[in-house]
């Protein structure tokens, strides 16, 4: 397989796998929150915030593959 051809997959699979990990820091965030850990739940909110930021820039590292 090309670069070309492998860089858009793997792309999607990071990303795919990047929510999948923000949307698990979200759930352990309330169980957190609702055991009184709000510091904790507030870093795990911050941690999927920019794993979600990371998303961004590979979204836009796509585009850059798209480009002539």
């Amino acid at each position: 397989m090309t670069l070309e051809k492998k860089l858009p997959t793997l792309l999607n699979h990071w990303i795919q796998h990047n929510s999948d990990h923000a949307a698990s820091y979200l759930q352990w965030a309330e169980k957190t929150e609702a055991a009184g850990m709000a510091e904790l739940a507030a870093m795990l909110r911050d941690i999927a915030d920019r794993t979600i930021a990371m998303n961004d820039r590979f979204e836009k590292t796509m585009e850059l593959l798209s480009k002539p």
